[in-house]
């Protein structure tokens, strides 16, 4: 019963993601804005056409792996802003060279 529970949960982002696409604003390799010591060793960006509690898109940490699909979903606390967010790893080969999915 709870196996079922999760896969219609990540079934739910693998919809939203399918029909709305992500977009990737700091690709693999770039630094991180506010502490350029952290380097992105992935693609992250967000989902297009969604909210998270900061207001902005659900943020997304993109992988390479083909058969992937959604892998896990965390949630992040911010000890500084005192808030928390939704992320989720979704792991697949990049279609196209450009900054969205």
């Amino acid at each position: 019963m709870k196996n079922n529970t999760a896969n219609r949960f990540f079934e739910s982002f693998e919809k939203v993601i399918k029909e709305n696409g992500i977009s990737i604003d700091r690709p693999k390799g770039s630094a991180h804005p506010r502490f350029p010591d952290l380097v992105y060793p992935i693609n992250y960006g967000y989902i297009n056409n969604t909210q998270s509690q900061d207001g902005d898109g659900i943020d997304v940490f993109l992988g390479d792996d083909a058969s992937a699909g959604v892998v896990g979903i965390i949630c992040s606390f911010d000890n500084m802003k005192k808030d928390s967010e939704v992320k989720i790893l979704y792991s697949r080969n990049l279609r196209n060279s450009g900054n969205s999915v």
